[in-house]
């Protein structure tokens, strides 16, 4: 799986922020590659949620995060 989906699209990660909140690792990444980016956004930054158990990953949850504010506002909107 690994060899096809990442090796083989030249997957490449680069570290826009990491933090530890309660127990839970948050780790955002800016992805780029050779994959096929329709659709997505440009960045591409996906968070990851991790959680360790015995120095062992025991939950890694992967989530496109979304802005839910324009970047701009429109004029007159404060």
């Amino acid at each position: 799986w690994a060899g096809k989906e990442i090796f083989g699209d030249n997957v490449r990660v680069e570290l826009v922020s990491a933090y530890e909140h309660k127990g839970t690792y948050i780790v955002r990444l800016r992805n780029d590659g050779d994959f096929d980016k329709t659709g997505l956004p440009d960045p591409l930054i996906l968070t990851n949620y991790i959680t360790l158990a015995d120095d062992r990953i025991a939950t890694l949850i992967v989530i496109l995060n979304k802005v839910s504010h324009p970047r701009k506002p429109e004029p007159g909107i404060r």
